[in-house]
């Protein structure tokens, strides 16, 4: 049994040491990149026809959405990318391909409690005159670093680490 723990080991070092570096430019400190991760939101830009050449492209693709979207469109303020030349997992109908690139959007909620005209012209304040930059506040996290043993035995085809590469930006 050591052998096999051993070998285990090896594999998922080998895989985490070689899976850190991201093909591409080096990401922003804006987009608080997150390997192995893969956060949940609704889509502004599905990534099945989304491409992008490197996570970097990924996040300055959601960050430009964010900026030039229109009045009362969804902002994305998460980005999801698929790094793995061999495509990454879901547990959906589609094959994830190599450099997708989803972009997402989760409600953005304040920490504290007025009335909501009171919030609207606060955060209109804010944002008006760059006071705070508002950041998605705990998006649903879909997986995390490895695919638990239970989800594994539900899904057969899924990989031991998570492939995803997610990072949640300011909108």
């Amino acid at each position: 049994m050591k052998q096999v723990y051993v070998c285990l080991s090896i594999y998922l070092f080998i895989y985490f040491t070689e899976e850190e570096v991201l093909p591409g430019r080096p990401l922003s400190p804006e987009c608080h990149a997150e390997l192995h991760t893969d956060y949940g939101g609704v889509a502004v830009r599905w990534g099945l026809t989304h491409h992008k050449e490197s996570a970097a492209d990924c996040c300055q693709a959601c960050l430009d959405q964010a900026k030039y979207a229109k009045p009362g469109e969804k902002k994305c303020n998460i980005w999801v990318y698929c790094p793995s030349e061999t495509g990454c997992y879901s547990p959906d109908i589609y094959q994830h391909k190599n450099q997708e690139c989803w972009l997402k959007h989760v409600r953005i909620s304040l920490l504290f409690h007025y009335e909501p005209i009171f919030i609207r012209i606060l955060t209109n304040l804010m944002m008006t005159f760059h006071f705070i930059k508002l950041q998605a506040e705990k998006p649903k996290l879909n997986f995390k670093d490895k695919y638990s043993d239970s989800f594994r035995d539900s899904h057969p085809n899924a990989p031991l680490i998570v492939p995803w590469v997610s990072g949640v930006v300011s909108a």
